[in-house]
């Protein structure tokens, strides 16, 4: 009878004891594939609770941006450069520059790699009289916005006026009786009346809008500007101003520069919170997670060599005590001219079969329950090394008990049948 059939005779014979060392060894087998499947369940909840965090983060970022972007464009511009030579208090005095600089100076900031600025918008303004009105105004001519070469096109705060244009500040149409569309003269000049600004109770309610070539003829002031409104930065850094202040007057050493709204930068201070405030949250919960992950682990460092060990143990256990019970039967088939090694290679056999079919089992009832048991299964790389190392620590677990049965002499094993 060959080796093969047996070794089948015998698992049938004794099934189950057979049956008994291959639960032992699916058992070590769902054990080692259910703990793996729970470390890669944590990590994909702690991954899925990360993205929740981080979009629920960027949301409310762009919500933020959104309600920033809005708000600083209600309030203007809120960074103003001037000539060197201004003398700021007749800036707050008058409401404008009575100095004035080239207006090149706008498109050489525009040309630059500016990082702290953005919507450059050159202004001429100067206090006159309205003489077919007989009234005094503010004359403030601009064009539209300059962009920076370096980054994308924004949109404006402010729309440039039409040439052939004028807007009016709430008094100047309101006590006049004049309305949108309608022609009048300033000075000589005739323009239609595009838009109206309601009233604000400023300096504004007495400003009329024109282009700033037409003003610049108005005034006979070719070329000039006397003011480059700007939008700083959404930072918060320690010296806010004095580092817009830094680039700018790196690039025009001949300008001052003033900041003119806070709220603009309260907001920005809002904005730069929430985003710490969120980074925070994600730092805490991946040191959170990052904890719970390594004390899992070091669990499993602990329970992987007991669960392995204890299968060892049980399996060679199994196999000294299949080997004492056939004690007789080896006895004989020594007798019958087996040598030691196909005595030792139907121990082995056995144990490889055995191994086999409790690896296979215990893959089996991991692949189907551990994503209802535990939410996730191991990964099929997993499950290959597994497929081979369970039948090897079978094979290792019953290499003392085959060794054992070649020791024995045949007739000591026959002499008590």
């Amino acid at each position: 009878m060959s080796l093969f059939k047996l070794i089948v005779a015998e698992i049938r014979h004794r099934l189950v004891a057979c049956l008994v060392a291959t639960f032992v060894v699916a058992g070590v087998v769902f054990c080692l594939a259910a703990t793996f499947a729970s470390l890669r369940a944590f990590d994909a909840e702690t991954d899925a609770r990360l993205f929740a965090l981080q979009h629920d983060t960027d949301q409310r970022m762009q919500s933020l941006e959104n309600k920033i972007r809005k708000t600083m464009k209600g309030l203007g511009f809120n960074i103003h450069i001037y000539p060197a030579s201004q003398n700021i208090s007749k800036v707050y005095e008058q409401g404008y520059a009575t100095e004035t600089m080239p207006e090149s100076y706008v498109d050489k900031l525009a040309q630059t790699d500016l990082l702290t600025v953005n919507h450059l918008l050159p202004r001429l303004s100067q206090r006159l009289v309205w003489k077919e009105q007989q009234r005094t105004i503010i004359l403030i001519g601009i064009k539209g916005q300059v962009p920076i070469s370096h980054k994308s096109p924004k949109k404006p705060i402010m729309e440039p006026v039409e040439k052939g244009h004028v807007v009016l500040g709430y008094e100047l149409y309101h006590s006049t009786g004049l309305k949108v569309g309608d022609r009048v003269t300033l000075n000589g000049y005739t323009f239609t009346i595009s838009k109206t600004h309601p009233q604000r109770g400023t300096l504004d309610d007495i400003t009329a809008w024109i282009p700033l070539q037409t003003a610049q003829e108005m005034l006979h002031k070719p070329n000039q500007i006397n003011a480059i409104l700007a939008l700083g930065c959404n930072c918060t850094t320690v010296d806010r101003l004095g580092e817009i202040r830094q680039e700018i007057q790196a690039i025009l050493p001949e300008v001052q520069v003033i900041e003119v709204e806070s709220k603009a930068l309260a907001r920005a201070e809002t904005r730069n919170r929430v985003a710490r405030d969120a980074k925070k949250a994600l730092d805490a919960l991946v040191e959170t997670r990052a904890a719970a992950r390594a004390e899992r682990t070091r669990f499993t460092r602990i329970l992987l060599p007991l669960v392995v060990i204890a299968g060892f143990i049980g399996i060679a256990a199994l196999s000294f005590l299949n080997t004492r019970v056939r004690e007789g039967e080896l006895g004989t088939l020594r007798a019958l001219g087996f040598s030691t090694w196909k005595i030792a290679g139907l121990v082995l056999g056995r144990a490889l079969i055995i191994g086999c079919v409790g690896s296979l089992l215990g893959i089996s009832l991991a692949w189907l329950l551990t994503p209802s048991m535990i939410g996730a299964r191991p990964t099929n790389d997993f499950f290959i090394k597994i497929a081979l190392a369970a039948p090897l620590l079978t094979l290792a677990s019953a290499w003392l008990p085959a060794f054992d049965a070649m020791q024995r002499d045949p007739i000591n094993a026959l002499r008590h049948d």
